[in-house]
């Protein structure tokens, strides 16, 4: 048995599929690799944005935030813009705002779990 497994990786590796199997696992990995560096640079930037207009609510920041939103609609889960869209309701009070937060950065990390 020990010496046709030899034989087949042998073959395998004769025809170049070794080489093949290597170059899709590393573009695989490349990919979520970015994958996972965008959504980290777009999570970080959507609560720092969110923490700026608190602490000083000028047009700049509501400007960022709206910058921001845009950008982690198009790469977050439905959850996360879910919970997103939630800060911004009318009936959003801050007791509330500290538990989505608290929400939001759940789904998050779990999200960048999942990505690699």
């Amino acid at each position: 048995m020990l010496e046709f497994l030899n034989i087949f990786i042998g073959l395998v590796g004769g025809f170049g599929i070794g080489s093949l199997i290597t170059t899709y696992v590393k573009e695989n990995f490349d990919k979520k690799k970015f994958i996972y560096q965008e959504k980290s640079a777009v999570y970080a930037g959507y609560l720092e944005s969110l923490s700026n207009v608190i602490s000083e609510g000028n047009h700049a920041n509501r400007q960022k935030v709206v910058y921001w939103t845009h950008r982690l609609q198009l790469i977050a889960p439905k959850e996360i813009t879910d919970l997103a869209r939630q800060f911004f309701h009318k009936d959003a009070i801050s007791t509330k705002f500290l538990e989505i937060r608290e929400k939001l950065v759940l789904e998050m990390t779990n999200d960048l779990n999942k990505t690699i």
